[in-house]
């Protein structure tokens, strides 16, 4: 589920040419709130968020316990889904709730899209492993973490020689990092720290 900012000025994504973009670049499909009044059916929400473009899947996430509930909505096309994101208010019988960019881990093409999967193999993965281990030396953390997103064998590579230096950690390297990064860092290292320090 999204993390929804208090502040509403600092949204969790961005517009380039129609399109929405999660902080960490990847084109928004997935929207999703946490507010809306439980009293909202899947079937009224659904025929609303339609209005935007074709809808491929809405689930919403009741408790029976709380006045309100969460959701998201998965449309078929990216334009859609900045459509309905570049509307301030959603008000649907009235009742007003907050829609948001899913977080990008959870974004449909987080991982790629088939298009991108087309295309072969990428040239870099053409080295060996030691220069692999070499030019991620060279790279800042946030970079460090983004490139062991891109394959699982830059991933390994990226374990294999950070894991034993991540034992210790300065929580003021992630400060320019996006929550994304920041996750899928301790995903990978939470295991092996010992020690957290900083701001």
């Amino acid at each position: 589920m999204a993390y929804f900012v208090s502040n509403p000025t600092e949204p969790n994504y961005y517009f380039i040419d129609s399109v929405a973009y999660t902080e960490d670049h990847v084109p928004v499909k997935k929207l999703c709130w946490c507010d809306a009044p439980s009293k909202l059916k899947e079937s009224t929400l659904c025929s609303y968020f339609e209005l935007f473009g074709p809808v491929l899947e809405i689930k919403m996430f009741s408790n029976n316990s709380s006045m309100f509930q969460s959701g998201y909505v998965i449309y078929d096309n990216v334009k859609d889904a900045a459509r309905a994101l570049r509307t301030c208010n959603h008000k649907v019988n009235g009742i007003e709730f907050l829609v948001e960019a899913s977080d990008s881990w959870d974004q449909p093409d987080a991982y790629g899209s088939s298009p991108e999967e087309l295309q072969g193999p990428s040239l870099i993965l053409g080295l060996n492993d030691y220069c692999l281990e070499h030019i991620m030396a060279k790279l800042e953390l946030q970079d460090k973490v983004r490139f062991a997103k891109t394959c699982l064998r830059i991933r390994a590579i990226f374990k294999r020689e950070s894991a034993r230096l991540h034992t210790c950690v300065d929580l003021g390297q992630f400060r320019n990092m996006t929550v994304w990064d920041i996750r899928y860092y301790f995903q990978l290292f939470g295991a092996h720290i010992q020690v957290l320090y900083g701001i």
